[in-house]
């Protein structure tokens, strides 16, 4: 999963003097604890219940710093999306939209 952030209210611009644009921030975060399974093929690895617990409670945290992302580029693989859903979802934010497999 990545993410181009932004922070309300950030004051961070170029060293560029004509432009005042805010810096734009990349943000990589790599999905949650998946399961270790050889039943399923690595695509379809869903994520472990800490995984999930994971993912809900930095969704929370970036909340809480009213943190948030213009755009989400998220692969198509199940642990990848579920991890991407959940930190939306606590995040309050909108659906995510990944590309086809």
């Amino acid at each position: 999963v990545s993410a181009a952030a932004r922070t309300p209210g950030s004051n961070r611009y170029s060293t560029d003097e004509s432009d005042r644009s805010p810096m734009k921030t990349l943000s990589l975060l790599r999905h949650a604890t998946a399961v270790r399974d050889p039943r399923f093929v690595d695509f379809d690895r869903p994520l472990e219940p800490s995984g999930e617990r994971d993912a809900l409670r930095l969704g929370m945290r970036l909340r809480d710093a009213q943190a948030g992302f213009d755009r989400i580029i998220c692969s198509p693989a199940v642990r990848t999306s579920r991890t991407a859903s959940l930190l939306l979802q606590a995040m309050k934010s909108e659906s995510l939209q990944t590309p086809p497999r």
